[in-house]
């Protein structure tokens, strides 16, 4: 199947099949060096899809995909079933050829870089086609670019949760711009057609909760990083989030702030209002919260500066601990 491509398919291109695990600076020099003999030419990458490999076809075929948008590359990546050999009848037109290149860049090895990455040696990255985006194959991000993951903050009104998940994301996309990202905000999404009339009783609480959990795992089931910020109230309701999108996938994260600091921050007078008696239900005041008993990560709002509970995050999701749902 069609991976990417940015050019014409229509037009012929020079092939190159190979298992790509990962894509190095030798793979880059044969490549290249084709380029500049036929410089018009697009390229046509075909990824073997072989078992028990270190990286997933579709991991493989995005960092190529990365190396050919930074270096404006034109052709087409392709993901193939694996092969035992290639094999033609009469002429068909079709050339095949030995590049040759130099000694030292002959002696680049996948295998080498691989052996590197997974005994933690940072000097892998040195070999790799991207050094710019080789965060790509990381243990971590490849688990999240493959299978998804759902950061889940939660927390009384006005605690923290929307400054946190904006800036978490802010930080995400200056350390990993092909990763892709959602965010759920609680206010956004009661303000938008899947939720604008849902109420505030238990139940409706319960149901929209469900209903979000559910749109987020359906965002990171196509490799995506969630960001959710709902105030989420019950914790048996929480339960039933981590459970529908997957315990090895999901990170929860308590945003703790007091009330007194709470009503101090409500740009909204939400407090006010329910200190009033105009507004019923409202988390923290006429309506339960119950904190979570066994957090991911607690971000005490009150403690921590803004870039300490990003950076306590950041350090959450990158953890390897995690990499598989």
């Amino acid at each position: 199947m069609i991976y990417y491509t940015n050019t014409n398919i229509a037009i012929p291109h020079m092939m190159f099949i190979g298992r790509w695990a990962p894509f190095h600076r030798g793979h880059t020099a044969i490549m290249l060096k084709k380029l500049k003999e036929n410089p018009k030419a697009p390229l046509l990458i075909l990824v073997r899809n072989t078992a028990k490999e270190a990286f997933a076809p579709s991991i493989r075929a995005e960092y190529i995909k990365t190396w050919m948008i930074e270096n404006k590359i034109k052709g087409t990546i392709m993901i193939i079933p694996d092969i035992d050999g290639v094999y033609w009848g009469r002429g068909v037109g079709y050339k095949t050829e030995l590049v040759d290149v130099d000694a030292e860049t002959k002696q680049i090895s996948g295998t080498q870089i691989r052996n590197k990455l997974q005994a933690g040696d940072p000097g892998w990255t040195m070999g790799v086609a991207s050094q710019e985006s080789s965060y790509i194959l990381s243990s971590k991000i490849s688990s999240i670019l493959e299978h998804g993951i759902v950061v889940w903050l939660t927390g009384c009104p006005s605690s923290g949760k929307t400054t946190i998940a904006n800036a978490l994301l802010q930080d995400i996309h200056a350390r990993y711009p092909y990763l892709k990202t959602q965010l759920l905000d609680g206010d956004d999404m009661r303000a938008s057609p899947l939720a604008q009339h849902v109420g505030f009783s238990p139940k409706e609480r319960a149901e929209h909760i469900i209903r979000m959990a559910y749109l987020a795992k359906l965002f990171a089931d196509h490799g995506v990083l969630v960001v959710c910020a709902f105030v989420s109230p019950d914790r048996s309701i929480r339960e039933k989030v981590k459970k529908m999108i997957g315990n090895r996938r999901y990170i929860e994260v308590y945003v703790k702030a007091s009330k007194k600091i709470r009503m101090k921050r409500d740009t909204k007078g939400m407090y006010k209002k329910a200190l009033a008696g105009k507004l019923q239900n409202f988390t923290g005041l006429n309506a339960p919260y119950e904190i979570p008993l066994h957090p991911s990560v607690v971000c005490d709002t009150e403690k921590l500066t803004l870039g300490q509970c990003v950076s306590l995050l950041h350090r959450f999701i990158s953890k390897d601990n995690l990499s598989r749902s």
